[in-house]
């Protein structure tokens, strides 16, 4: 087959504009969903705005002291691990040990991320992307 015959182009160009129509219809009412959702959004905001910078400040402020008593542990573990014998490192202890004191280390990194945690409202809702369609011939013209 050296290319796509005109009948099935026209096909496949019709039933590709239909597809266009429809992602347009559809992403026309996301659009207006989303103005009236941004428009909420800004009301809760406006209304709770203060509310939430408390909380943010006391969601960050208890996320530095966590993380303060957890890095505590974590060194209590990583020196209890560095008194440890080979023997007991290479061990099923030692390996569940070590497991648990990184578990320990990852919750101290979530912490970290926490402690600047924006309280931000956002919704973006998603709407539908279709391809162009590609050439009708192997020349790709």
């Amino acid at each position: 087959m050296r290319k796509i015959s005109k009948l099935n182009a026209a096909k496949i160009t019709g039933l590709h504009g239909k597809m266009n129509l429809i992602k347009s219809q559809y992403n026309g009412l996301i659009s207006d969903l989303d103005s009236q959702i941004q428009n909420l959004v800004e009301e809760f905001n406006a209304k709770n705005s203060e509310r939430l910078e408390e909380l943010q400040t006391a969601y960050s402020e208890t996320a530095v002291e966590l993380r303060g008593v957890v890095l505590d542990q974590v060194n209590l573990m990583e020196t209890y691990i560095g008194d440890r014998s080979d023997t007991w490192l290479d061990g099923d202890s030692g390996f569940d040990y070590r497991y648990w004191s990184e578990v320990w280390e990852e919750f101290g990194d979530f912490l970290e991320i926490a402690e600047y945690q924006e309280f931000d409202i956002q919704i973006k809702l998603e709407t539908l992307e279709i391809e162009e369609l590609p050439p009708f011939n192997p020349n790709l013209k």
